[in-house]
C-alpha cells in the first residue's frame, strides 16, 4: 500500500476485517452486481463530458459503452456472479438504456467540463502517505450560480442507487470533502469550491438526482481528522470486526464466508477474556 483513498478508509469503518482481507493480506475480492453497473454509469457519463469537450471529434456512443463494459466484465468475471445475478444486471441495464438515462444527463448538465477523472493527491501533514483520488469531473459554473470567488469552481462525483437518497451521507461528505481540499491547495482558492452529486436511481422508471452538496470548514477538518484517525489504526493493526454492519452479509461482503470461517466464536476463548470484580 503506497498511498491511502477514500474507499480504503470507507471499507475500514465498515469493517476492519474486511479491510484486511483487501488492503492488508491483498485477497481477492469478488466483484458485485452494484460495482459493476456503477463502473458502467461512470464510463458513459465520462463519454458525455468528452463529447461535450471535444464537439470537433467523433463523438461517443453511451449505450455501446455501457453494453460494452458490461459484456467485458461479464466475460472476465463471469465465475464470480451467479447466473441470476448476471441475468438480473443485464435487464437493469438495458431498462437504463431502454429508458435513456445518459440523454437525460447530458439535458441536465449546467456547467463547463474542464477536467475529467483528474488524480488528485493530497498531503496531509504527520501523515506517512499522500491520499490519492478520482474525481468524475473539474468543471466551471458562471453567475449567479456563485458568489464568492473559487465558487465557481464546481467538483462533480456520480453515484447510482437504488433509491433516492435525502440525506447526503458522511461517506459522500468525505470523498468530496478530499477532493475539495486537494483543488483548494493546487487552484490557491481562499472559499470553499461547490460540490454535487449527481445520482441515477435505479427504479423501474431510473431518473437523475442533482445533490449540492455545502461543504463547511468542519467538513473538511473532519475529513483531515478522519484520515489521521485511519493510519493510526492501521499502525496499531486494529481490524475489528463489525458484524453488526449492514453490510456484513453474503450480498454486500464478498469476504463473508471466509470471514465467518475465520472468526467462528469459541465460547472458552470468549470467556477468558473477561472475569467478574
Amino acid at each position: 500500500m503506497k498511498h491511502y483513498s477514500n474507499s480504503q478508509l470507507s471499507k475500514r469503518i465498515d469493517c476492519g476485517q474486511a479491510y484486511k482481507y483487501k488492503y492488508i493480506d491483498q485477497l481477492h475480492e469478488k466483484t458485485k452486481p452494484s460495482l459493476i453497473f456503477g463502473s458502467a454509469i461512470d464510463a458513459a457519463i465520462n463519454a458525455v463530458h468528452y463529447n461535450i469537450m471535444h464537439r470537433d471529434l467523433p463523438q461517443l456512443h453511451y449505450d455501446q459503452i455501457i453494453l460494452n463494459y458490461f459484456n467485458q466484465e461479464k466475460n472476465l468475471l463471469e465465475h464470480e456472479l451467479d447466473k441470476e445475478e448476471w441475468d438480473a444486471l443485464e435487464d437493469m441495464i438495458l431498462n437504463m438504456i431502454d429508458h435513456q438515462v445518459m440523454l437525460e444527463f447530458e439535458e441536465i448538465i449546467d456547467y463547463v467540463p474542464k477536467e475529467i477523472q483528474k488524480k488528485i493527491t493530497l498531503k496531509v501533514h504527520g501523515l506517512a502517505m499522500p491520499v490519492i483520488g478520482y474525481p468524475d469531473l473539474i468543471a466551471e459554473r458562471k453567475e449567479p450560480a456563485f458568489q464568492e470567488p473559487g465558487q465557481e469552481v464546481l467538483i462533480l462525483d456520480g453515484k447510482t442507487s437504488s433509491r433516492r437518497i435525502s440525506q447526503v451521507s458522511h461517506g459522500y461528505k468525505q470523498q468530496l470533502s478530499t477532493y475539495v481540499l486537494a483543488i483548494m491547495r493546487e487552484k490557491g482558492l481562499k472559499n470553499i469550491p461547490s460540490a454535487e452529486l449527481r445520482v441515477l436511481v435505479k427504479t423501474k422508471k431510473p431518473y437523475w438526482q442533482v445533490i449540492p452538496v455545502h461543504l463547511t470548514a468542519d467538513d473538511l477538518g473532519l475529513a483531515i481528522e478522519a484520515y489521521r484517525e485511519h493510519e493510526l489504526a492501521i499502525a496499531a493493526n486494529w481490524f475489528p470486526l463489525n458484524r453488526g454492519s449492514v453490510f456484513c452479509s453474503k450480498k454486500n461482503c464478498r469476504f463473508y464466508e471466509q470471514c465467518h470461517e475465520d472468526h467462528q466464536s469459541d465460547l472458552h476463548e470468549i470467556l477468558s477474556q473477561v472475569s467478574y470484580a
